[in-house]
């Protein structure tokens, strides 16, 4: 949490948007990769790359890996 507590501090409320979403997976992992356009009030229009890795623990889903890469930063 408190991840998002400084990223907000440093951007402020952001909106999100996803495309070239890319999945892949199996029963019990599940991959996603895309670009991010993230509008948002102290920093402006800002463009990201984002990874994921879910996995299944237990029956329900986990997220395993949260990878963010902001350009120009």
């Amino acid at each position: 949490m408190e991840a998002f507590k400084k990223f907000t501090d440093e951007f402020g409320v952001a909106k999100f948007k996803r495309s070239n979403e890319v999945f892949c997976g199996c029963e019990c992992c599940l991959c996603l990769s895309c670009d991010i356009t993230l509008e948002t009030p102290k920093k402006g229009k800002q463009s990201a790359k984002a990874f994921h890795i879910w996995k299944k623990e237990d029956g329900k889903w986990k997220l395993y890996h949260d990878e963010y890469a902001i350009a120009g930063q």
